[in-house]
C-alpha cells in the first residue's frame, strides 16, 4: 500500500519516498564500490535539486502559486508597487524593513516576493545543491541567500509542499533509470564523473539535463 508522506490540510499525498527509490535500486550496491554507489545517489539527488530550482523556484514569483504556499500581500502594498515601478523609493518601516533603504521598484508588478528584484537575483547567483547520501538515506538541500525575503514571507517561500517533493522524487528515480542505468548498458559504462560525485560540487554542464520541457508543461 502506498504510504502517506505529507499531509497538507485535509489533503493527503501518497507515493514513493527517496528511501523507496534507493531500496528499489539497491542492486547497484553490489555492482560498484561504496564510493561509486554513493556517487550515483549524490548525482541523482543533485539532478533532483536542480530540477526543484529550475521548476519550483520561479513559480514562487507567480501570484497564484505564492498564495498556495500561504503567502499574502495587502492590496495597498501591491498597488504601491505597481504605482512605483521604475521609481526609487524609501523601503523601510511599514512598507519594508528596518534594514531597508532606497530601492528602485522593478516590474512587472504586483509580483510576490519581488520589489527591486535584488532578493531573486541574490538567490539565483548564490544557490547550490548539496546532497548527503548515507546508507538508505538521501538528503537534498538547495542552499541560497534569501536577501530581503528573510524578513518578508520567509516561511511561505521556503515551504516545500507535497507535490514538489513528489516531483523531485520522480526526477531522482528517472535520473537513475534513464541516465545512470542506460549508461550501464553501453560499452563505456557509467561516466566516472557520476561515480565520483561528491556532496557539494556542481554537476558538469553536459551531465546536467535541461528542464525546459517540464517547465513549459506546467
Amino acid at each position: 500500500m502506498p504510504r502517506t508522506y505529507f499531509k497538507v490540510g485535509t489533503k493527503e499525498y501518497v507515493g514513493p519516498t527517496l528511501r523507496d527509490i534507493i531500496e528499489k535500486n539497491k542492486d547497484l550496491r553490489a555492482q560498484y564500490s561504496y564510493e561509486g554507489y554513493m556517487g550515483i545517489l549524490r548525482y541523482a539527488g543533485k539532478v533532483g535539486g536542480e530540477f526543484w530550482f529550475a521548476i519550483f523556484f520561479p513559480m514562487r514569483f507567480e501570484e497564484s502559486y505564492a498564495r498556495s504556499l500561504g503567502h499574502t500581500n495587502a492590496r495597498w502594498y501591491k498597488e504601491w508597487k505597481q504605482e512605483n515601478v521604475g521609481k526609487t523609493v524609501p523601503f523601510a518601516g511599514k512598507g519594508g524593513t528596518l534594514q531597508g533603504g532606497d530601492i528602485t521598484i522593478a516590474g512587472p508588478q504586483p509580483t510576490p516576493f519581488f520589489a527591486s528584484g535584488g532578493s531573486r537575483a541574490s538567490i539565483e547567483k548564490s544557490y547550490r545543491v548539496e546532497v548527503v547520501a548515507k546508507g538508505t538515506n538521501l538528503t537534498i538541500r538547495v542552499v541560497f541567500r534569501l536577501g530581503m525575503i528573510a524578513f518578508h514571507g520567509r516561511d511561505a517561500f521556503l515551504k516545500v509542499p507535497a507535490q514538489e517533493y513528489a516531483r523531485v522524487v520522480q526526477e531522482v528515480e528517472r535520473t537513475i533509470r534513464l541516465r545512470v542505468l542506460s549508461q550501464q548498458q553501453t560499452e563505456e559504462g557509467i561516466d566516472p564523473r557520476i561515480l565520483g560525485q561528491d556532496s557539494r560540487s556542481k554537476i558538469d554542464a553536459d551531465l546536467r539535463p535541461s528542464f525546459m520541457k517540464e517547465r513549459a508543461a506546467l
